[in-house]
């Protein structure tokens, strides 16, 4: 499991902002824990070196900068991203003194947060589960994240990722079982989609985001329309 770190006096900006990790983690199958800290002082009493897999922190905290913190974190041997929210961009160009890897506006928008965790899934990537996979005898390790669909294609199922397609011979229903609980649906009886890549839903097809359509069978759309509907809340809600 992965630790990260939220900084921000404003109660209400805490909250958001862990509302949104929080989303992106199970969107991505990541074990993590969001911690939330209203004061400098208190992420600095709590942090040690690299505990922490990143920090976010709020450029105006109630004790003191947030720059200023960040500065002491690097000073306390802190390595691992930095992330400064703000009201304002006039404290951009001093970011880069402690190296931030990012900067955001507030309200933090879902989908520049989802970015930036691409960017740096090195971060995060020993928080990620996987799925182990057996085909002729060779096990390969697959992160959840990376898979888009699963295909049933002749006696093997198909893992379909970015970079192509890894079988295994387990069938699609021990992998569905497996899969409980993780953002896997079942939209056919041919396919287990992977909700966090699904980028628009027509009633009828599934588009993917890498531009693969999947059919979706007819007594399995509303389902499918009402699991989307759960996992997909406003960007700052």
């Amino acid at each position: 499991m992965i630790r990260i770190a939220v900084c921000s006096s404003a109660e209400r900006d805490r909250a958001a902002l862990c509302g949104l990790l929080n989303r992106r983690m199970c969107e991505m199958s990541v074990d993590a824990a969001i911690d939330p800290f209203q004061s400098g002082a208190a992420l600095l009493a709590e942090l040690r070196a690299d505990e922490y897999a990143m920090v976010f922190l709020d450029t105006d905290l109630v004790d003191m900068r947030g720059l200023k913190a960040a500065k002491q974190l690097r000073a306390n041997g802190y390595t691992r991203p930095i992330l400064f929210v703000s009201e304002s961009r006039k404290d951009v160009l001093k970011s880069y003194s402690v190296h931030a890897a990012g900067y955001f506006i507030k309200p933090v928008a879902y989908g520049e947060l989802c970015s930036l965790l691409r960017r740096h899934r090195s971060a995060i990537l020993s928080g990620m589960r996987t799925l182990q996979v057996v085909f002729e005898r060779a096990e390969r390790s697959i992160c959840l994240a990376d898979i888009l669909y699963i295909q049933v294609s002749g006696r093997t199922s198909q893992c379909c990722t970015r970079k192509g397609a890894i079988p295994t011979n387990r069938a699609l229903s021990e992998l569905e079982a497996q899969l409980a609980g993780e953002p896997f649906l079942r939209c056919h009886r041919s396919y287990l989609v992977n909700a966090g890549h699904i980028a628009s839903f027509d009633g009828q097809t599934l588009t993917m985001d890498n531009g693969d359509a999947l059919p979706v069978g007819s007594k399995r759309a509303k389902a499918i329309e009402q699991a989307l509907s759960q996992t997909r809340a406003p960007d700052n809600a």
